[in-house]
């Protein structure tokens, strides 16, 4: 929750590839409490992402807030990734594509 920054983005970063490495296949990470994001954010997550792909995993974003889904819009990311109104309906997609 709050920012998703340089002064957080390793721990956040560790912690979505740690759920990775224990064998979950399908990471949704929801966003509703992230109301800034910075660049290093943006990359931790696009890390993220190329590491869940890498294993054959499902990486997804649920429930973002408009200011930081315009920052996904303005640097042109959120085509990148699997992006959900709702946990739910991320996990319906996720589990729809294994």
């Amino acid at each position: 929750s709050g920012r998703l920054d340089v002064y957080n983005v390793s721990e956040v970063k560790t912690s979505i590839l740690n759920a990775l490495n224990s064998g979950k296949r399908c990471l949704v990470v929801d966003m509703k409490d992230v109301s800034f994001i910075d660049s290093s954010g943006i990359g931790a997550l696009v890390v993220c992402l190329k590491k869940t792909g890498e294993k054959q995993g499902r990486f997804s974003m649920a429930r973002l807030g408009d200011e930081v889904r315009s920052v996904f819009e303005i640097t042109r990311t959120e085509r990148l990734f699997d992006i959900h109104a709702s946990v739910e309906d991320a996990m319906k997609s996720c589990a729809a594509k294994k």
